[in-house]
C-alpha cells in the first residue's frame, strides 16, 4: 500500500470520526449493524468500509458520498490522478458537474474504472427508492442470465431506472416502484441491444443528496 492510499484512509476514516460526533463507538456501532471494533478499525483507516456500509452512514447522517470519498478539487493538484471522474451518460445530465470518486474505493469494490459511468435519474418510476435529479454510478455491463437489483435501461429512446430480478422460470421480472403498474416478465432477449429494453448497466452506487 503506497502512500496515497494510506493517506485516503486515514482520511475516510477521520471523516466517520467526524459524523460519529459524541456518540460511543458502541452506540454508532449499533446504528450501522457493525461490531464496536469493525468501526475502530474504519476510524484509525486499518479497514476499508464497503459500498454498503458507506451508504448506511450517508443515510444515517445525512450527508452526500462525496462528503465521505471526497473530490479531487479539495486536494493538491499532483493528487487528482488518484481520483476518477466517470463520464456522464448521455440525457439528465446536461450541465451537471460529475462526481470524482477515489481510485482506491473503486479499487476495492472491484470496479472496472474504464467501464463507471454517471447517470442522473430524469424520472421518478423508481421513487421513493431513487428519486428524479440523483444520480447513480452505473457499470455499464451486457445483460446475463441472472440480475438482481437496480439497473439503468433503455426505454423509448430514454434511459429510466428499473429494478431487475431473475425469476425461477428464468424469465426478467422488471419492477417500476414509483408507476401504478402491474409487474412484467420477459426474457433475457429483451434486454440485449436489439431487445425491447436494451440494459444499459448496473446501479454500483446512488448519490443521495443530505436532506
Amino acid at each position: 500500500m503506497d502512500g496515497a492510499d494510506r493517506h485516503f484512509e486515514r482520511s475516510l476514516g477521520q471523516r466517520i470520526r467526524e459524523l460519529r460526533g459524541r456518540r460511543s463507538r458502541d452506540i454508532f456501532a449499533a446504528e450501522l449493524g457493525i461490531h464496536k471494533n469493525t468501526l475502530a478499525r474504519y476510524e484509525t483507516g486499518q479497514r476499508m468500509p464497503d459500498a454498503a456500509l458507506i451508504r448506511r452512514l450517508c443515510d444515517l447522517c445525512g450527508v452526500a458520498a462525496e462528503s465521505l470519498l471526497g473530490a479531487a478539487e479539495s486536494l493538491e493538484p499532483d493528487a487528482a490522478e488518484d481520483y476518477i471522474r466517470p463520464p456522464l451518460l448521455r440525457g439528465g445530465g446536461v450541465g451537471v458537474s460529475p462526481v470524482s470518486v477515489h481510485r482506491k474505493w473503486v479499487d476495492a469494490q472491484r470496479l472496472p474504472a474504464e467501464r463507471l459511468r454517471l447517470y442522473v435519474v430524469e424520472d421518478d418510476a423508481m421513487a421513493p427508492v431513487v428519486a428524479a435529479g440523483e444520480m447513480l454510478l452505473v457499470k455499464l455491463q451486457p445483460p446475463v442470465p441472472r440480475m438482481q437489483g437496480l439497473y439503468v435501461l433503455e426505454m423509448g429512446g430514454s434511459y429510466t431506472v428499473r429494478r431487475l430480478q431473475t425469476t425461477t422460470a428464468g424469465r426478467i421480472s422488471v419492477q417500476a416502484e414509483g408507476l401504478e403498474q402491474a409487474e412484467s416478465h420477459h426474457p433475457v432477449s429483451a434486454f440485449h441491444p436489439d431487445g425491447a429494453y436494451p440494459l444499459v448497466g448496473a446501479v454500483v452506487w446512488q448519490v443521495r443528496a443530505p436532506e
